[in-house]
């Protein structure tokens, strides 16, 4: 190596042992520059006559992040105008301003709780029979710094899905009368399922199908006294993704029997010597039914746990100028009628305790009773006499 090109080495390396020296005398910062970014969530729904909207902001900063989203003043903003306008066959039909509404009962969590600031407008009742119109379209505003030079529109806009028509069996199951039939997840034999025909109109892309089961349960007060707490839970069973936004294509979902008695079981535990007796009677079952619109089926999806091997997760909004979602979903509750053998198994478990691999089932143990439908419980309310000897 010449002298010339021994020289130039050197200078490299002397340039290069500054650098490194001048970057350990500086601290790395790893955040962005500061940028508002509004996040919005909104989901319209055509049975509610007020409806309500989340406007909230990212935050960035130097201190601990699960510390800042404590801090309200991180996500909230101080001032904003938004406003929805209702529009159809290309026309603006009408302009809904947004007012704030204080929330006091948040659930604490990694957000500030449990006060929060949330958007709505109500529609009137001389509009639409006070309820949004399901064959409009509604875009959504929000202006930030309004009248200086950061000023900043936020739009976005949903179509509002049309819900949907049920088929027979549902419609016999929550009509009274004497065409009412029982919905029924057993028989003297075995367990049964059943089947819901539903109907999507326009616009519905999801449809999730939820049980709800309501019992009283009656408990020891002591001194001789008993109360009676209303309970209930919640559990989903089934759902489809409709291929198209059309409509009018008659789906069959079945309902588990088995699932109905296995969520029972994980939901109600073996009674104590404090549970008297837990009273189902014959509308203790209920079907809600949910419908969520394109956008909002997308977003669900998109935020789905992801089980492959890769593990990054795509964006989306349908949020300009922003993220967050803007999308209509409706849902639909009926109360059913419950099948006596239903009742029967619920209070006696001989179904699923023959089918289970500890003889127990999901049921024994619950003190379920019903005052019309004898049990061979002892501790049922209408118990028949001679098992109980």
């Amino acid at each position: 190596m010449n002298k010339k090109v021994r020289g130039t080495v050197t200078i490299l390396v002397l340039v290069i042992i500054v650098m490194l020296l001048d970057a350990c005398n500086k601290d790395i910062n790893v955040n962005a520059e500061w940028e508002d970014i509004t996040v919005i969530f909104g989901l319209l729904d055509q049975n509610q006559d007020t409806q309500f909207v989340k406007i909230n902001k990212a935050f960035l900063g130097e201190a601990d992040a699960f510390d800042m989203a404590q801090v309200r003043d991180s996500s909230e903003y101080q001032d904003l105008t938004a406003y929805i306008e209702e529009w159809k066959d290309d026309q603006k039909q009408a302009t809904f301003t947004l007012d704030k509404l204080e929330i006091t009962d948040k659930e604490e969590g990694v957000f500030y709780a449990p006060n929060q600031t949330i958007y709505y407008f109500t529609v009137p009742t001389n509009n639409n029979s006070g309820s949004i119109d399901p064959l409009a379209k509604y875009k959504l505003f929000v202006i930030l710094n309004e009248g200086t030079s950061k000023e900043k529109i936020v739009t976005t806009e949903t179509e509002v899905i049309d819900g949907f028509d049920f088929g027979g069996s549902y419609l016999l199951w929550v009509t009274p009368g004497t065409g009412q039939r029982a919905i029924d997840f057993a028989n003297s034999s075995e367990i049964t399922d059943q089947e819901l025909k539903i109907i999507p109109r326009a616009d519905a892309k999801r449809f999730e199908i939820y049980g709800i089961f309501n019992y009283d349960e009656v408990y020891d007060e002591g001194n001789g006294n008993s109360g009676i707490r209303e309970m209930a839970f919640e559990f989903k069973l089934g759902g489809y993704t409709s291929s198209n936004l059309e409509g009018g294509t008659e789906r069959t979902i079945a309902i588990s029997g088995e699932q109905f008695f296995l969520e029972v079981g994980k939901n109600v535990p073996v009674a104590d010597e404090t549970i008297v007796k837990r009273v189902v009677g014959v509308g203790s079952f209920q079907l809600k039914i949910v419908a969520a619109g394109d956008d909002l089926n997308t977003y669900m999806e998109v935020n789905e746990p992801t089980t492959g091997i890769v593990q990054e997760k795509k964006e989306f909004t349908n949020v300009n100028n922003g993220i967050g979602i803007f999308s209509s979903r409706t849902s639909t509750l009926g109360s059913l009628k419950l099948g006596e053998k239903t009742i029967n198994e619920l209070m006696n478990g001989d179904l699923t305790s023959a089918e289970s691999s500890d003889g127990e089932g999901y049921t024994v143990g619950r003190k379920f009773c019903n005052d019309d439908i004898a049990s061979t419980q002892c501790e049922s309310c209408n118990t028949v006499a001679s098992p109980c000897y």
